[in-house]
């Protein structure tokens, strides 16, 4: 099935009334695009418009919160916990020092 001839000049529109605002919504621009006569939804609208941005190498903005550090007993191991073993293989000397006392304390604790 070969495209129709007026789905070039629907994507055009929505490209350029894109280019006008580029902070428009899908919705918004399809209600202009309506208004003015051209037929489309605000899902083909969001379609063509990915497509464009992609084409126009247009990052997205990054969505969530920057995580955080979790506490220390999630089970999993943290920078600050990792600076620590720093501190404590600088006062002991070596990692094999600190080694022989994480097992010694193992051991105390069975």
């Amino acid at each position: 099935m070969s495209k129709k001839k007026s789905e070039g000049n629907v994507s055009e529109a929505i490209r350029n009334c894109f280019d006008q605002d580029r902070g428009a919504k899908p919705k918004a621009i399809a209600e202009i695009l309506n208004k003015k006569g051209v037929a489309v939804s605000p899902q083909y609208v969001s379609v063509i418009l990915s497509q464009y941005r992609k084409r126009l190498g247009v990052k997205r903005k990054s969505r969530g919160r920057v995580r955080e550090e979790m506490p220390s007993n999630s089970g999993g191991l943290q920078l600050s916990d990792l600076k620590l073993v720093k501190q404590l293989v600088a006062k002991t000397g070596s990692a094999e020092r600190v080694r022989d006392a994480i097992n010694a304390y193992i051991e105390l604790m069975k």
